[in-house]
């Protein structure tokens, strides 16, 4: 037989093997790859659902803490509008009537039931009243009222507050 058909067979076969095995490793190497993908694809599929659940969780929760703050803020304004009304009221009534503080009492009976000097209008001798002036009195019922404002700020505040801690 002819050496040079020996070494040629020989390099054939060489490159035959060389190549069988570099197919075998890029064939390995791709089925391997695509095992790995698809598991990497199922964990991410898994931890994006998982991250929308846990969104749709929180947006629920934000959900109710507005609605519970807009019930708050809600019954916070009627109270502020009730308060202004009743000071509303309050001033017009102490500039129809004036506000009387103190009145002096009346004399004192005598045994038949009746005062001992008898008041007559114009007379001068009307029991004294001390009266504030509607200015003082609308600061005061102005005051007051400012009052119950911080009273309806604060309690709204802890509504808020304990709402949160729900």
């Amino acid at each position: 037989m002819n050496p040079w058909l020996i070494v040629g067979f020989l390099v054939a076969l060489i490159a035959i093997g060389v190549g069988g095995y570099l197919k075998g490793e890029t064939d390995g190497k791709t089925a391997t790859e695509a095992v790995w993908q698809t598991r990497e694809a199922k964990i991410n599929a898994d931890a994006a659902n998982k991250i929308a659940e846990a969104d749709r969780r929180v947006a629920d929760a934000e959900h109710a803490s507005a609605d519970r703050q807009a019930a708050i803020d809600s019954t916070y304004q009627s109270k502020l509008k009730e308060k202004d009304h009743a000071l509303t009221v309050a001033l017009n009534t102490v500039k129809s009537t004036g506000l009387f503080v103190h009145t002096a009492p009346s004399a004192p009976a005598t045994g038949n039931g009746m005062p001992e000097t008898a008041t007559s209008p114009g007379s001068g001798n009307a029991a004294p009243t001390a009266r504030l002036s509607d200015e003082d009195a609308g600061f005061l019922l102005a005051e007051a009222s400012r009052a119950d404002g911080i009273v309806a700020q604060l309690t709204a505040c802890q509504a808020i507050v304990e709402a949160d801690r729900k």
